[in-house]
């Protein structure tokens, strides 16, 4: 009974992967990319970077850009995870292309006090390209015209990587006297 159910709704997957890959879905990259951007907040960002001062950053924003689906060919392939009341829910991996901008603080060690000391900041920019998982919502299932009812993302953890960074000198008044 399991298996058969299991098999149907596979079946129900992989009808809906034939229909995206003949064109009847359209709209359900759109879909998807616009989902993404309402619940990018939904994944924890990790600033991964390499300098020569001690630092840390904080994430200040991160933005979609183009979005696609995971395969190599760039099909869609679902796996079903639940049915029930008429609704299919899927998972599907999509890759996505972000901008990202962090705010960089840096430090070094005091040899003689041994307390860290500021010496600048920087913002830095850059694009990355990662995977994210998403849930679908699939209803009238058994019609011709499958329709989209609800993508989420499914909350993770992603790195996104900002290269070598330093501190941004460049808005100082060289004539400035600190000390």
């Amino acid at each position: 009974m399991i298996q058969e159910r299991n098999q149907h709704l596979s079946g129900l997957a992989e009808k809906i992967e034939n229909q995206v890959a003949q064109g009847k879905h359209p709209e359900l990259l759109d879909f998807i990319t616009q989902k993404i951007s309402d619940d990018i907040d939904c994944v924890d960002w990790y600033p991964e970077a390499s300098s020569y001062y001690h630092f840390s950053g904080e994430i200040e924003d991160v933005g979609v850009g183009e979005v696609s689906f995971g395969s190599e060919n760039n099909s869609l392939m679902l796996k079903p995870v639940n049915y029930s009341n008429g609704q299919l829910t899927l998972e599907t991996t999509v890759t996505v292309r972000i901008n990202a901008s962090c705010c960089f603080s840096f430090a070094v060690r005091d040899s003689i006090d041994k307390d860290m000391v500021p010496v600048g900041q920087a913002t830095v920019r850059t694009h990355d390209v990662i995977e994210l998982d998403i849930l679908l919502t699939a209803v009238n299932l058994h019609e011709d015209r499958i329709n989209f009812t609800d993508a989420e993302v499914i909350p993770a953890s992603k790195e996104i990587d900002f290269g070598d960074i330093e501190p941004d000198y460049s808005d100082e008044d060289p004539t400035y006297e600190k000390y």
